[in-house]
């Protein structure tokens, strides 16, 4: 009998050299309306988006357990969400000038009624010339700038993520329901049509999500034939005798990077519900999915955050956001090179390569990629994408004692890495080599 297991290896690592692209485009940003009260958001309001203050545009939500719940088609509230998620890590966001692009503006649109004195709907500020342009824009600001501030969530705070899909055909021999393809890599990437974008990539000035979990490529919704015969008859008569449930996650944004506007992310829960989000049909052991963190010794704030240095604050306004801007774009490209980013930790390079730019502006940015490119070996990943890489090459031949020779691998090549890495392939080849062999006669 074969089996897959309640959460499986994500063989997503070795598909190295290939970039995925094969995204769904039918997601979008939305708040749910909640009838338990399983979680519940900290340090943030949810009814204050939709019954704002006066002089603001209520948004169109749905809220569920107080969560906002991103892409689900009954909301038309998600980049409005998304700014007050930026604006919770970087106060002064809203004030920020990008080339052509006026952040206040943005916030204005999304924010203020389209009747309003200070900014025309879908364009700029309202004045017959720059100066009574420029009059608006502080109006906005004077007035609102501190009560969105007010507004926006500060980490740590949950909300949720849902992914509709169709439940598939029981699996007699796995005695479960077996989830997996795009209904896992959508949860993976975080991706909202509406806007078509995944939040799990950097972008300039945008908030972004690093996932401090791993979700696999198949699940099992574990049930005997019995649990199974029930759990589909409700939701046929629920979804018009069609099989649609929903993938439910509630998440936790621990804490966040504002430099970049990157919020490392926790499971909290991950379940399955009827269409509605009313029933709970199955629940997952988040425990096993959330990456488990030995404690490390207590950085600086400078360390922790470049831009609190001197050296930063001394920059011009445009070169500091010049910066900011780079640095998301650096980190972005960086996650996309998914071998590499399996090797050297993406978020920590991005604080190496702020530190230099801030330390010398001028030097080419080509010379700065290149003096960092080794640094931020990330061992833990290298160790995990080690012993799965073993699993997979090394099962049928040596079956009797897998585990350990694995175990000696993984941390073997992780560690001889750490003390001389190399970007080539060539390199983690012959390394790779060299690391079994020597286990094998170790055992």
């Amino acid at each position: 009998m074969s089996s897959i297991p309640l959460i499986s290896k994500d063989l997503l690592y070795f598909a190295r050299n290939m970039l995925v692209v094969a995204l769904s485009p039918a997601l979008m940003l939305v708040f749910l309306l909640g009838i338990t009260s399983e979680a519940s958001a900290r340090d943030f309001d949810v009814s204050a988006l939709v019954k704002p203050s006066s002089g603001l545009r209520p948004q169109e939500f749905f809220v569920w357990n107080h969560l906002v719940v991103l892409n689900h088609p009954d909301t038309h509230g998600q980049t409005p969400f998304l700014y007050l998620m930026a604006l919770g890590l970087r106060p002064n966001h809203i004030e920020d000038r990008g080339g052509s692009l006026d952040w206040a503006a943005q916030f204005a649109n999304w924010f203020l009624p389209q009747n309003n004195p200070t900014v025309f709907y879908g364009a700029g500020w309202k004045g017959q010339d720059e100066f009574e342009k420029a009059d608006s824009r502080k109006a906005f600001l004077d007035r609102f700038e501190k009560v969105l501030q007010d507004m926006a969530p500060k980490p740590p705070f949950q909300f949720a993520y849902t992914v509709e899909f169709n439940l598939p055909t029981y699996d007699a021999p796995n005695g479960g329901f077996v989830i997996g393809g795009d209904t896992l890599l959508m949860l993976r990437s975080m991706y909202m049509a509406n806007g078509a974008v995944s939040l799990a990539v950097q972008q300039p000035n945008q908030i972004s999500f690093d996932a401090d979990y791993d979700i696999p490529e198949k699940m099992l919704w574990a049930a005997d034939e019995s649990v199974a015969r029930s759990a589909l008859k409700k939701v046929r008569a629920q979804s018009n005798e069609g099989r649609t449930v929903r993938l439910l996650a509630v998440l936790e944004a621990v804490s966040g990077d504002p430099n970049l506007l990157t919020l490392k992310t926790r499971l909290k829960k991950l379940a399955i519900y009827d269409q509605s989000l009313t029933n709970e049909l199955f629940s997952f052991d988040v425990a096993a999915l959330n990456h488990q963190h030995s404690s490390v010794a207590a950085k600086s704030e400078e360390e922790k955050d470049p831009t609190l240095s001197p050296a930063f604050l001394r920059l011009p306004p445009g070169d500091q956001t010049k910066i900011r801007d780079e640095t998301q774009l650096f980190v972005r490209d960086c996650k996309i090179k998914s071998s590499y980013a399996t090797f050297h930790n993406c978020a920590c390079l991005g604080q190496h390569y702020m530190s230099k730019r801030i330390s010398d502006p001028n030097e080419e940015i080509s010379k700065v990629t290149d003096e960092i490119r080794l640094d931020c070996v990330d061992v833990p990943s290298i160790t995990k994408y080690s012993y799965e890489t073993c699993t997979q090459l090394y099962a049928s031949l040596f079956p009797d004692n897998l585990k350990p020779l694995c175990e000696c691998y993984a941390r073997d090549f992780a560690s001889s890495y750490a003390a001389h890495p190399n970007v080539s392939t060539a390199y983690e080849g012959n390394l790779g080599a060299d690391t079994i062999s020597a286990c094998r006669s170790k055992l």
